[in-house]
């Protein structure tokens, strides 16, 4: 009998250390992929996080600016106010002056007029009229002084005496679909001069009686001050529907 030939025991032997070798080098592969793919998901994750703290850093800036920009508004309005604290008397609570309520009062004591009775009487939401007296001073110039009137209409009074109210007032004008009455106050001391004008400006919207008191040094009539009112009365819309 003839012996086994050795060449196919080599030769398998062969194949064997080669399928080894070619399943190592098939893992070597892939534990390098899952290295790189790990590598790329970390410096894509580095990537997203840098991103994310660019943009809150970024919104966090500009609300900085925002706010600075508010405070420093709300600054120049306090300070202009203030200057008209110092030769009106406005005040910085929203609640109308001594010198307002006295020309309200002395006017409704000569013509019996029956709007600035009501101011008079009326009680102030304070906060809410000093948001708008920051806005109106500082829309007009230093020698003029704007009180305004923010007061809910209650207890004995009505929407509908309001409005007769407003009605018998001397002048009359429609703005923004609004009947708005003017009136020139009177001297507080009729034997003193007084170097001032002052005038009512009263509306209502829904169950608000709104207006302002508007005094000046110069002179300036009805006309005038009637041409100058919407634009006072948009500021005063603006600023109560930021509140």
């Amino acid at each position: 009998m003839s012996p086994r030939p050795f060449v196919p025991l080599v030769l398998l032997l062969t194949i064997a250390c080669q399928a080894d070798a070619a399943r190592e080098a098939s893992k070597k592969v892939d534990d390098a992929a899952k290295a790189t793919q790990s590598s790329f998901d970390q410096a894509k994750t580095t990537i997203d996080t840098a991103k994310q703290t660019a943009d809150r850093s970024i919104a966090d800036a500009q609300k900085v600016v925002v706010d600075t920009k508010d405070q420093a508004t709300r600054l120049t309005d306090a300070t202009v106010l203030a200057t008209k604290k110092a030769w009106a008397g406005v005040t910085d609570t929203g609640e109308l002056s001594k010198n307002a309520s006295a020309w309200l009062t002395d006017t409704a004591k000569d013509s019996a007029g029956k709007v600035e009775t009501v101011v008079a009487k009326g009680v102030q939401i304070a906060p809410v009229a000093l948001e708008i007296a920051l806005v109106l001073n500082a829309a007009v110039d230093d020698d003029t002084a704007v009180e305004p009137i923010y007061q809910t209409i209650e207890g004995d009074r009505t929407e509908a005496e309001i409005d007769a109210a407003i009605g018998d007032m001397p002048r009359i004008e429609v703005i923004d679909g609004v009947k708005v009455g003017f009136s020139q106050l009177s001297h507080i001391d009729a034997s003193k001069k007084v170097d001032e004008q002052a005038y009512l400006v009263t509306w209502r919207r829904e169950d608000k009686l709104i207006g302002f008191v508007y005094r000046t040094k110069r002179t300036i009539d009805l006309a005038m001050l009637v041409t100058e009112t919407p634009r006072l009365v948009a500021l005063t819309t603006k600023a109560l529907a930021e509140q």
